[in-house]
């Protein structure tokens, strides 16, 4: 794995010069590099996910079957639907506006800021457990699901608002430690790995498989905590935590950026959520399963461009804080042009490799699913290539922008999924998916180009 630190550049090596200038470039302190570097080692702990998640995945589908499979999905859908809406992208927040005081050496305003996120989490937990309690009870009142059913889904969804981690890992990419988050989030495939074969063994139905998948959740977010706490004790110190007043005093339009860019979380959370909700109502779970697997691979195959979102960012505020926009504009021209190279590749990948890795990881019992992966495939290629978008619209503007076109985004999928699904099930919910993805990017590459590249209206949108 690479080091996350910069490299001195008199390390020797026995290569040749190419590769010696390579290495040198990759280990110094140029923002680009620092991008490439932080994210070799998300990938790096994601290609040991991806490796883990195509096996626990392949077991799950193969033990409980369409229809079972389809019941375990809508309890993770909600699950997830519940946490994006009621927990607040506090990492975001870190980032921010702790940038300029690491860089200022204000290790209280610091610790005052990290304080702040803390309790916006516990406030989150506690909306979302409203939801999931009113949500549960309001299935079973209308004879939707069985108390069994309800009563899982409900200790699932505690799980996973409790395993709350935003905070912890905007302290750890603002040090740049991606090295430390990558261990952290390499916890969850692995201890959903041991889970899983735990289930297999002991108690293989959904009740068993969201145990599994709720404890990973719970030991991903315990690793963050005490990593974060090794990086930077002073800033997760408890002496803060009365302070929040003084912070939002402080710190000037926090709360409004923290809004906007939960509801924009929230927004795209919601609308990859809402198809295998739908669908489970109105065809049955098996429809949603078929629905939830072909979905789970295309963004397994895409999860590289969540990496290069969250690297980036973090970068696009630092160069932000010390060199100013025109650096922010530099580094972004770069960063696109990767971006489309990439996003045409993994396109290509999916629509060569897809319908192999469905087999093999499902059987012949979900090969149905092969359709939903393609037009999957293609919307995430589009959101692929223009992945820095939203990153640079968050470091260079209130985030105003952001949550509009969201939520543009969001009505265009909605209107289509009411349109499309009745008379073509899946697959018509996966084509409106596909054109909110290209609308999406349309109203992005625009906004950019106005907001970052042209400077109009530097922050106040």
């Amino acid at each position: 794995m690479p080091d996350p630190r910069p490299l001195p550049s008199s390390q020797p090596s026995a290569s040749g010069p190419a590769r010696r200038s390579a290495r040198e470039w990759l280990g110094s302190d140029k923002p680009l590099a620092r991008i490439v570097r932080n994210l070799l080692w998300l990938m790096s702990g994601k290609g040991v996910a991806a490796i883990l998640s195509l096996v626990y995945l392949g077991v799950a589908t193969r033990t409980l079957g369409v229809v079972d499979f389809g019941r375990f999905a809508l309890i993770l859908s909600m699950g997830g639907a519940i946490a994006l809406f009621a927990q607040f992208d506090c990492w975001r927040v870190v980032m921010r506006f702790g940038a300029a005081h690491l860089h200022e050496g204000r290790q209280d305003a610091l610790g005052r800021l990290v304080a702040a996120c803390r309790l916006f989490d516990i406030i989150g937990f506690a909306i979302g457990a409203s939801i999931a309690l009113s949500a549960t009870a309001l299935l079973v009142h209308f004879g939707q699901w069985e108390r069994e059913t309800a009563r899982d889904a409900l200790l699932y969804c505690l799980a996973i608002l409790g395993a709350v981690r935003s905070t912890p890992m905007g302290v750890l990419r603002l040090h740049h430690r991606f090295d430390l988050s990558t261990y952290a989030e390499t916890m969850v495939p692995l201890t959903r790995m041991v889970g899983t074969v735990t289930a297999l063994l002991f108690k293989p139905d959904v009740t068993g498989f969201l145990i599994a998948w709720a404890a990973s959740e719970l030991a991903s977010a315990l690793t963050f905590w005490w990593l974060a706490w090794r990086t930077d004790r002073s800033a997760l110190a408890w002496k803060y935590s009365l302070a929040i007043r003084r912070t939002l005093r402080e710190e000037k339009g926090l709360l409004p950026f923290l809004g906007v860019t939960n509801l924009g979380t929230s927004i795209g959370g919601l609308t990859n959520q809402a198809p295998v909700l739908l669908l489970g109502g109105f065809t049955g779970p098996a429809a949603a399963g078929l629905f939830r697997l072909a979905f789970q691979l295309s963004r397994a195959l895409a999860k590289v461009s969540t990496l290069i979102s969250r690297s980036t960012y973090a970068e696009l505020n630092h160069v932000l804080a010390s060199d100013g926009h025109e650096a922010l504009r530099k580094l972004l021209r770069k960063t696109d042009r990767i971006a489309l190279v990439a996003g045409i590749a993994l396109l290509l990948v999916i629509a060569a490799l897809g319908k192999p890795i469905l087999w093999l990881i499902a059987g012949s019992e979900f090969s149905g699913a092969y359709p939903i992966l393609l037009v999957l495939g293609l919307a995430a290629s589009i959101d692929f290539i223009g992945i820095n978008y939203e990153p640079a619209l968050l470091a260079a503007t209130s985030g105003g922008s952001v949550l509009r076109l969201r939520l543009i985004g969001a009505v265009v999928q909605l209107a289509l999924l009411a349109l499309l699904l009745p008379p073509l099930g899946a697959i018509g919910a996966a084509w409106s998916i596909a054109a909110s993805s290209a609308t999406t990017f349309l109203l992005f590459h625009i906004a950019v180009r106005r907001h970052v590249h042209n400077g109009q209206k530097m922050k106040k949108d």
